[in-house]
């Protein structure tokens, strides 16, 4: 589904950055189009986010589907780290990264089907499509807090630089933990903005 967002973009508005998120991630103050901008040093940064370089299962699973991989992606390239990775809540492709797919051939099959010879999530996998399109990974974790599941409650991390925040879908165990609800949690940021308030 991430290789046909891209394609589909590139056809809306041709060669551009590529920005995905999910719906719980919060963008909490202006100016995360120019950090993000602002961590492109050279055109050979492909990819930009909340970077894990060693993320064990995803290893594992790349250890043992290493294989199935290399029939539809060729040679792995050298600086590829097995378990690396971004975290999926929110993360960028650069216009070079965009460019490098589609000449690359991960736009078009079998390379954009690579998706289905292994089980690693997307915001993994996508490490080494760019790796493989002899392009960079870049860390933006000094303005990120990004995390599979939340780990602490985000009201006031905006105070501390903080631009992007996921997840805000919170368990209830979390909930019960820092008596806070999804929404009360929204809703404090729709304050600072000066937003209508959600309703429960």
């Amino acid at each position: 589904m991430l290789m046909d967002s891209i394609v589909w973009a590139k056809q809306q508005w041709g060669d551009t950055h590529f920005m995905t998120i999910d719906y719980d991630t919060l963008f909490l103050n202006k100016g995360v189009d120019s950090y993000f901008l602002g961590l492109i040093t050279s055109e050979k940064v492909g990819l930009i986010g909340r970077y894990n370089p060693n993320n064990v299962h995803w290893k594992a699973v790349f250890e043992k589907q290493k294989p199935s991989l290399q029939k539809v992606l060729g040679t792995i390239p050298k600086d590829y780290i097995p378990g690396e990775g971004v975290q999926g809540g929110a993360f960028m492709i650069t216009t070079a990264g965009t460019q490098a797919l589609a000449k690359n051939g991960f736009l078009s099959s079998p390379k954009k089907e690579a998706k289905y010879y292994t089980s690693i999530a997307d915001d993994h996998l996508i490490s080494l499509v760019i790796r493989s399109c002899g392009l960079s990974v870049i860390d933006g974790r000094s303005k990120m807090d990004c995390q599979w599941k939340a780990s602490r409650d985000p009201r006031g991390v905006e105070k501390k630089g903080v631009l992007v925040f996921h997840p805000i879908k919170l368990s209830s165990a979390f909930q019960a933990q820092h008596r806070g609800t999804e929404i009360e949690m929204r809703n404090y940021f729709r304050r600072i903005r000066g937003r209508e308030l959600l309703k429960r």
